[in-house]
């Protein structure tokens, strides 16, 4: 729908071309009855994983044969709850005698969970190297000891056969390096035959995620609304309280004086799949309902503030506080009201009254400040005017003096000279409930002894620039490029782009996220500061696209993993 917002009897509409929808697809986790493995004998410790026996019902894989006890589960290396023998939440290997490999894989091996369709064997992913069987939670495998690319050794008393289990993982390829945010997970395993015995050994090298999977296309339905809540608690955040109600059809035009904050929501209508993510592109504004006409103003350019505004759109995060079912759905941006002027003689796109008399008049007005952009020209100042005249006829003389509008000054520049800017990272943390992770995160910071700071793959980093030593309420710190290194040099290779021109690198799936910073952050000024949110990565060989480094990612400010710089 076409939204338009009356101001002294213009409408200004908002408009947004470009809506992508990204869904990642995955298999509908069937719920299927396991068979029982026959024939198992002795296995090898399972990879240790924090509360492994906490499996739901529904997702259970009975272990062993039925009727066994607590003992026979616990020798066996399964979990036994007093009534069924059932396999933990980790990886298991285990050898049959009638030459058979069996894995059972949880999801739960790995941080962030495994995906159970990334993981193949040396022979790849096809029958009989695929899994037998599935669920939400678990995958098993069983082929040949002599298939699926295993290899033989043989030791003189045993024969052994040895697999390899891995899953794929995706890589972020940038001009000047590639990153992933995919842990990389292998597990090694064999079975040793000899005449009387069967062993079986399991090997697990790292732990890993998979890719995210592909998006699938639909049909959407997509809505453009206005938010109209307001504050009326001490302590309200009023970009929250904004979005708890909206206009209705019987509310347009709504009448918004200039510069006053304008709250716009843009939804997926009719969709309750949580892995679709509404992404904008262009978002614009004209002076007519036709979307195509002119003039024309730009708010969003490709997902970001258009940067020839002087007062900047504002993203307003959208996330699981937000106390939305589906956050992803959903996109909130802030703008500035304003009006269109006239390209060519800059005067407000507005009619005067100026009645049917006769007068000697004169006129006294102000200067303000227009945006000039490639399809139209706007201001957000006010334009004062003030009429008089002087009206005479046979037998009287009057007098009549008329304000049209009253309005404010552009914003000083600020002062030029040097500044001293500090990048910190945030690390508090929400103890409370209803707390916002995004805001608790920067009531403290890491301090030189914390550093190198571990993060687990696509944790995510609170990042905080600020200026130092300025009192400055004029002064406004913009970002322009921010990116990451793996040695304390910035200027060394490979890099990683974290903000190009101020918006978030296109090229990352996983987008640094900014996070407003306003009146409500309780700093003194608010325009001093620059914060945002990157998902933890680790850099990659941009050739074997292996890890550079080992499973603990790290942060430093010195002698790190993983360097932030600005430039």
């Amino acid at each position: 729908m076409w939204v338009s917002i009356a101001c002294a009897a213009l409408f200004v509409h908002l408009n947004c071309l470009g809506i992508i929808a990204v869904s990642p697809w995955s298999p509908q986790a069937a719920a299927k009855s396991f068979s029982r493995l026959p024939g198992l004998h002795d296995l090898q410790q399972p990879v240790v994983t924090p509360n492994i026996c906490g499996v739901d019902d529904v997702d259970r894989v009975p272990c062993g044969e039925p009727g066994i006890d607590d003992a026979q589960c616990g020798a066996i290396n399964c979990c036994f709850d007093g009534q069924q023998c059932y396999y933990g939440r980790t990886a298991t290997v285990q050898c049959t005698i009638d030459g058979q490999f069996v894995l059972v894989v949880a999801r739960d091996t790995t941080l962030p969970r495994l995906s159970l369709d990334s993981i193949s064997l040396l022979g790849g992913s096809d029958a009989p190297c695929s899994a037998v069987d599935s669920n939400a939670d678990f995958a098993i495998y069983q082929f040949p000891v002599t298939a699926c690319g295993t290899r033989a050794m043989d030791l003189g008393d045993y024969v052994v056969y040895e697999n390899k289990m891995s899953s794929s993982y995706e890589v972020g390829v940038g001009p000047l390096g590639a990153i992933t945010r995919d842990s990389h997970y292998e597990l090694s395993f064999q079975c040793r035959y000899a005449a009387t015995t069967v062993a079986a050994l399991d090997v697990q090298l790292a732990s890993n995620s998979p890719p995210m999977p592909v998006a699938a296309s639909g049909p959407l339905m997509v809505e453009l609304r206005l938010g109209s809540g307001q504050c009326v608690t001490k302590g309200c955040v009023q970009a929250q309280a904004a979005y708890t109600s909206y206009y209705g059809d019987a509310d347009y035009p709504v009448t918004k004086v200039l510069r006053e904050p304008v709250y716009v929501e843009v939804r997926i209508l009719g969709r309750t799949d949580p892995n679709i993510a509404l992404v904008l592109g262009r978002c614009w504004a004209t002076s007519s309902p036709d979307p195509f006409s002119v003039p024309q103003w730009e708010l969003l350019v490709d997902g970001c503030p258009y940067q020839h505004d002087r007062y900047l759109t504002t993203p307003i995060p959208v996330d699981g506080s937000s106390g939305l079912q589906f956050p992803s759905h959903y996109k909130r941006f802030v703008l500035k009201m304003f009006t269109f002027v006239d390209h060519d003689s800059m005067a407000h796109l507005q009619e005067k009254d100026l009645g049917d008399y006769v007068v000697y008049e004169n006129k006294m007005s102000s200067s303000y400040e227009v945006g000039v952009g490639p399809l139209g020209a706007i201001t957000r100042d006010s334009h004062y005017e003030l009429s008089f005249q002087c009206r005479y006829a046979a037998m009287t003389v009057a007098a009549l003096d008329v304000q049209l509008a009253s309005n404010s000054p552009p914003m000083p520049v600020a002062a030029s000279g040097p500044l001293m800017v500090e990048l910190r990272l945030g690390s508090g943390q929400c103890v409370t409930k209803g707390c916002v992770q995004a805001q608790a995160a920067y009531t403290s910071y890491y301090g030189d002894a914390d550093y190198p700071v571990t993060k687990v793959l696509r944790e995510p980093v609170y990042v905080e620039v600020r200026i130092l030593g300025r009192t400055d309420p004029n002064i406004a710190l913009v970002l322009g490029r921010c990116w990451a290194t793996s040695s304390p040099d910035p200027f060394s290779v490979p890099q990683w782009e974290l903000l190009v021109d101020g918006c978030p690198n296109q090229h990352d799936r996983y987008l640094t996220t900014p996070i407003p910073v306003d009146g409500s952050s309780g700093l003194q000024f608010p325009s001093h500061y620059k914060r945002f949110v990157l998902k933890m990565f680790t850099f990659v060989d941009h050739d074997s696209m292996a890890h550079l480094q080992e499973k603990e990612e790290m942060l430093s400010q010195q002698d790190g993993s993983l360097l932030i710089n600005l430039l």
